[in-house]
């Protein structure tokens, strides 16, 4: 790319140097390409210990800053009730601010990029640089889908009142970024419905190939079904769907299937989980050798925004997959013979049998993955990345 400042301040709300989750998973990517063009400054709220488990040689960067957590009860309560949304107060504390605003009035940077829109608050009103947010999903979709899909009826007047907060401030926001990093195209058509004169291009996630590889040793159990994911809501209720929907279905069938959870899940906290043919890992650095256990991945989700990254990991692995439409959005599925789509128990149960009973089962896993590499590696997906980047910049240059 032809820049003439290669000098990028990348922002995060939490640290992309260890892609244990989604979130830093995808900032993980993004930052492996951005090093390869840009002199990256890294501010992120944190633990400096992440630092030392870091996935990216620390050479690679120009600088690091590590800014700690934040929780007063006070900024927390101001966070509720304040003109701001929620999570652009939580995330824009004080030393957040203090040490963004440090690099600035000390250095001169090509671009800002923004892991989420939450720290443009922290960003000075005078501030001349382009910036680039690259958005995890729709803020619209993520508070439909609270509002709609929580169970916590107490949480649902703040998730009504926050949505209203969070579209009046990134309509502002939007309209002055040089440009918003969509995950998928519902995303981007939301987006633009409600932000039409944002500059938007759609970047799905995607996956390291080499780490997520099927071992030539992997001796996969057709009767293991593999879920991914933490102990974070949607994934205990898609888990807790399957546990007490789907499974008792396909144990009348056959009763060997069993069920293994690979994450960071405390098994003691959900009931639905005390079965014997249930098996959680809790947290793994390496979870790739988990996914060889098995050939069926399960996504029965019916809450979630965005992409689900699992999905295209566990393809990656040579896994087919069974899910429900929200489990698979963002990812084009139509007509592939590996990844099966339902929302129903009898026909999940069913599609997860076919797949057990075929014998291309080890043939479609391949195929899964020859997919994947095609269309989820990362340099596949983050080839109209430069382009983009270079608009920006250029617009950003002209608006000056």
């Amino acid at each position: 790319m032809g820049i003439k400042n290669p000098h990028l301040l990348f922002i995060s709300s939490s640290s992309p140097l260890s892609p244990f989750s989604g979130y830093a998973y995808r900032a993980h990517g993004m930052l492996q390409w951005l090093i390869k063009h840009f002199s990256i400054d890294l501010v992120f709220e944190g633990d400096v210990k992440e630092i030392e488990k870091s996935f990216i040689p620390i050479k690679h960067f120009n600088h690091i800053e590590v800014v700690p957590p934040f929780r007063s009860l006070s900024h927390v309560i101001k966070a509720i009730v304040g003109n701001l949304p929620y999570h652009h107060t939580l995330f824009s504390h004080p030393f957040m601010s203090s040490a963004v605003r440090k690099l600035l009035n000390k250095k001169q940077y090509g671009l800002i990029w923004l892991n989420k829109s939450v720290h443009y608050p922290i960003i000075p009103i005078n501030n001349q640089v382009p910036i680039i947010i690259d958005q995890h999903a729709a803020e619209p979709i993520v508070w439909d889908n609270l509002i709609v899909n929580d169970p916590r009826w107490y949480a649902k007047p703040f998730f009504i009142w926050n949505k209203s907060k969070v579209l009046r401030y990134d309509r502002m926001v939007y309209d002055r970024v040089a440009g918003i990093i969509c995950i998928s195209e519902l995303d981007a058509t939301t987006t633009k419905k409600f932000y039409p004169e944002s500059n938007t291009i759609v970047i799905p996630q995607g996956v390291d190939q080499n780490y997520y590889k099927p071992s030539i040793n992997a001796a996969p159990d057709v009767n293991q079904i593999l879920f991914s994911g933490t102990g974070a809501l949607r994934n205990v209720q898609a888990a807790r769907f399957f546990v007490d929907d789907i499974m008792p279905l396909l144990q009348k069938h056959n009763s060997e299937f069993h069920f293994l959870w690979i994450g960071n899940v405390k098994r003691e906290k959900h009931a639905f989980l005390n079965k014997d043919w249930i098996k959680t890992t809790g947290f793994v650095e390496h979870t790739p050798p988990y996914f060889d256990l098995g050939k069926i991945y399960v996504a029965p989700f019916n809450m979630g925004e965005g992409m689900k990254t699992k999905i295209i990991e566990a393809m990656s692995m040579g896994t087919v997959v069974v899910s429900t439409p929200v489990g698979v959005q963002g990812i084009k599925v139509d007509g592939l013979p590996f990844i099966k789509v339902c929302s129903d128990p009898v026909n999940f149960a069913k599609a997860v049998l076919e797949f057990r009973e075929s014998p291309d089962l080890h043939r479609l896993g391949a195929l899964a993955r020859e997919y994947t590499l095609k269309n989820y590696a990362w340099d596949a997906v983050l080839k109209p990345l430069g382009p983009f980047i270079e608009r920006c910049i250029h617009c950003g240059d002209r608006a000056r």
